[in-house]
């Protein structure tokens, strides 16, 4: 209980019976309740995963990499080509797999567009906003993901190619779905039969969650800015 204090959490509920028993707290910065166990939440550094998740995030935004860093995942990046279907060497250490992680927390371990869940590996894609070929410091920053389905990644890269993305790019791609969409809801409204045919064009999206992605994205591109 004295760590909680410490910690300025609120106990909620929870009786200490075995390290694993429940634990239930309520962080006052972020208004949210957050369950856990006992011995979890006493070997974490602060208890609540938002905080954690911002604490690596501010950590990582003031990372200074070293040249030879900087080289080595600049190469890996330019190599994209000719990799065979390896992954980047960068991409095996243990920061990206922390942001990895962070990232899907973030969005709920659903596609940022369309929503959906991941059914087997490989469904959903953790993308960079900003490419690490031209933002190297951006590598690891949690706001730099978004969590989206393979196909629409295939799609997003086969329309903008590889190199030289970033956020202001992606955000233009939402306003061509967005544009699709309008135009695939007036066919469908004027009985067109879209039965069959595939791609971006066609997908039906849900307006309302692409303009708030829109949004969300703007306040993103000025934090990396910042």
């Amino acid at each position: 209980m004295e760590n909680i204090k410490q910690r300025k959490h609120i106990f909620v509920k929870g009786t200490y019976e075995t390290k694993k028993s429940i634990l239930v707290i309520k962080c006052s910065v972020h208004d949210i309740e957050h369950t856990t166990t006992f011995d979890t939440y006493n070997r974490s550094q602060n208890g609540c995963p938002i905080c954690g998740r911002k604490q690596v995030s501010s950590k990582l935004m003031g990372r200074k990499f070293s040249e030879e860093t900087i080289k080595k995942m600049t190469i890996a990046s330019n190599q994209r080509p000719n990799r065979g279907g390896k992954p980047r060497h960068w991409r095996k250490n243990h920061a990206y797999s922390e942001w990895r992680k962070a990232v899907f927390q973030d969005y709920n371990n659903e596609c940022a567009v369309t929503g959906v869940k991941k059914q087997k590996p490989g469904d959903l894609i953790v993308h960079h906003l900003n490419c690490v070929k031209n933002h190297v410091h951006l590598a690891f920053i949690p706001q730099n993901g978004i969590v989206l389905e393979r196909s629409i990644h295939n799609n997003y890269h086969k329309k903008y190619g590889y190199g030289n993305n970033t956020v202001t790019q992606f955000k233009t791609f939402l306003l061509f779905l967005l544009e699709q969409q309008k135009n695939l809801s007036t066919q469908i409204s004027s009985q067109a039969n879209p039965e069959g045919l595939e791609g971006p064009e066609t997908r039906a999206y849900e307006l309302n969650r692409l303009m708030k992605l829109h949004e969300h994205l703007g306040r993103v591109e000025l934090i990396l800015k910042g």
